[in-house]
């Protein structure tokens, strides 16, 4: 699964079904997180503490609820590519 380029400063809001703190030391964790959960369709990964990041899966994304996509600064929303 490939994910959008992240749009700095924003998350989207009312569609998270899953919060998780993930240690930085696997890459992309919170990706990796969406992608093995079957209804995960984005991501908003929030400002790294401790070598730690916040991961929210949301159920929803940008398309679908475009006035759900807020700013919120120190996060990074990433959607995920829907091919063909």
């Amino acid at each position: 699964m490939k994910f959008t380029t992240a749009k700095d400063g924003y998350s989207l809001q009312g569609h998270v079904f899953k919060n998780l703190t993930l240690s930085l030391d696997a890459g992309n964790p919170c990706r990796r997180q969406c992608v093995m959960e079957s209804r995960c369709m984005s991501v908003n990964v929030g400002p790294i503490i401790n070598d730690h990041v916040i991961c929210e899966l949301s159920d929803s994304d940008h398309s679908l609820h475009p006035k759900d996509l807020k700013v919120q600064a120190g996060f990074e929303f990433f959607s995920m590519e829907v091919s063909g």
